[in-house]
This record gives C-alpha cells, sequence and structure tokens, in this order.
C-alpha cells in the first residue's frame, strides 16, 4: 500500500559559483583574486528523515501521505522537517595569491 519509492526525497537545487582573475605585475610575478559563493539562491533543501519520519503502524487502511500522523504519538509520515545533509546556507570566501 506504500508508494512505489517511499524512501524518495524532495528536490535538492544548490548552485555554487566560482569567479577569479589574474593580474600579472611584472615579468615573473603575478596576483590571483577569487571570490567563491556557495549554494547561491540561499535555499533550505528539506528532507524526512527516514529513521524518525518513516514509520507507519503495522495495519494501514489506506495509503499514507506526506505529512500523515498515525495515533498522535509517531511523528508525521515523510514531512520533510530538517535540513539536507550538506545543504548549507550561503557562504562566501574570497582569496588572493601572489606568486613570484
Amino acid at each position: 500500500m506504500l508508494p512505489r519509492f517511499p524512501a524518495s526525497q524532495p528536490d535538492y537545487f544548490e548552485t555554487d559559483f566560482r569567479i577569479g582573475k589574474a593580474f600579472k605585475l611584472k615579468e615573473h610575478e603575478m596576483l590571483e583574486i577569487s571570490a567563491d559563493m556557495f549554494n547561491l539562491t540561499n535555499r533550505g533543501n528539506l528532507f524526512s528523515d527516514p529513521d524518525t519520519n518513516a514509520i507507519v503502524p503495522d495495519q494501514l487502511t489506506g495509503r499514507p501521505q506526506p505529512g500523515d500522523t498515525f495515533g498522535g504519538t509517531l511523528p508525521a509520515y515523510r514531512k520533510p522537517t530538517q535540513i539536507s545533509p550538506g545543504s548549507l546556507p550561503f557562504a562566501a570566501q574570497f582569496g588572493a595569491r601572489f606568486s613570484f
């Protein structure tokens, strides 16, 4: 009675961006600057933890839907309530490299 892929998660979207520029200062000297941006759109990718959100009772009377609760004691079934592992808020880092 469960859907075909009960462990499938909501879609995941994250864009990282890097930009850099090198400047030649002298014949053998170079300055490189860069900027890295992570999770450019600042999207919080949610997922449902199957260890806590995929619990269903032994006897089902119908197909469970995401967010269903059973008897009030079990957590909501497959409700995306947590930020996905590896999904970070927007972050940026800047760098400079001097070569000679």
